[in-house]
């Protein structure tokens, strides 16, 4: 631009030539095209002033009827210098300005919502979820019910018949890598027809995949399905012995069977399986059912 307006200049007695009418049209059409704001009210560049605070956009006779911007940074939106007469919103709501009515029924709903939360997470943080429903009831009830009814506790169970003296059957539970869950297991029930050995072992290998055994949802009513895999009939490389405990047995009018646990509960994390094995220690064979009750979250 510089170099074109020094070959634009003209002295007495110049003699205008084509070259001159050349630069003249190419100086107009940087002037209408390429400067900060064009002919058509194009905005190319920044505007910025040339000092600070010192210009104004529009009078208090002449105003913009409009102003569209993705941010806004004013430092007096309420002093007297920068009010807008009418309203101001952002992200859709009123901006409130010098002397608007301020109506606390417009706050209510929000305020409401944000005090039930803060109450709700001081309680929470002061007693254990147990006492806590998933829809927020604030009344005493047993952890496994809270997740059977928000549709995340399953069963599995599987009943084996005639197992010879000696013989073995085993249970795989698997908690899939990946999964972004934990197995809490809550019971494992073991009823047999005649004494029996039980071992569990955990990190047990899978050398060959089973059959899986199809997982219940506690809730009738949900369509969540398990994410854990229990499995049997495979073949297995046993891991490490974390319970040893038996099974009574008897016939007739005596007695017959047990149910054992593995304690109160049993978290299985991602990537991690468990094997229960029943082993028959009677004289004849006997029928074994084995249940696995649990809720992943």
């Amino acid at each position: 631009m510089d170099e074109l307006r020094q070959r634009l200049r003209l002295e007495a007695g110049d003699i205008i030539t084509e070259d001159w009418y050349s630069d003249l049209v190419e100086y107009l059409s940087l002037i209408t095209k390429e400067s900060a704001v064009d002919y058509d009210g194009y905005i190319h560049k920044s505007l910025i002033p040339k000092s600070d605070a010192e210009f104004s956009l529009g009078t208090a006779d002449y105003r913009l009827n409009e102003v569209y911007a993705v941010n806004g940074n004013f430092d007096n939106i309420n002093s007297k210098t920068g009010a807008f007469s009418d309203s101001l919103t952002v992200q859709g709501k009123t901006v409130l300005k010098d002397e608007d009515p301020i109506h606390i029924a417009s706050f209510f709903d929000y305020a409401k919502e944000q005090v039930k939360e803060a109450v709700l997470d001081a309680i929470n943080a002061w007693l254990q979820s147990p006492l806590q429903t998933y829809d927020n009831c604030l009344v005493v009830t047993s952890r496994l019910e809270d997740k059977i009814e928000r549709g995340i506790a399953f069963s599995v169970s599987k009943r084996f018949n005639s197992i010879s003296s000696g013989e073995s059957v085993k249970i795989v539970f698997i908690n899939p890598s990946q999964s972004n869950k934990k197995a809490h297991i809550v019971i494992v029930e073991i009823i047999s027809t005649g004494q029996g050995a039980i071992d569990v072992y955990k990190d047990v290998t899978i050398e060959q995949s089973g059959i899986q055994l199809g997982a219940m949802n506690l809730n009738f009513g949900s369509a969540n399905t398990a994410t854990c895999i229990v499995e049997t009939g495979g073949t297995y490389t046993a891991g490490s012995l974390v319970y040893e405990g038996v099974v009574h047995g008897g016939i007739r009018v005596n007695a017959v069977g047990s149910i054992i646990t593995l304690g109160k509960s049993i978290i299985v994390s991602e990537g991690k399986n468990f094997m229960l094995q029943f082993t028959n220690r009677a004289q004849t064979a006997v029928d074994v059912s084995i249940k696995i009750i649990w809720w992943e979250e």
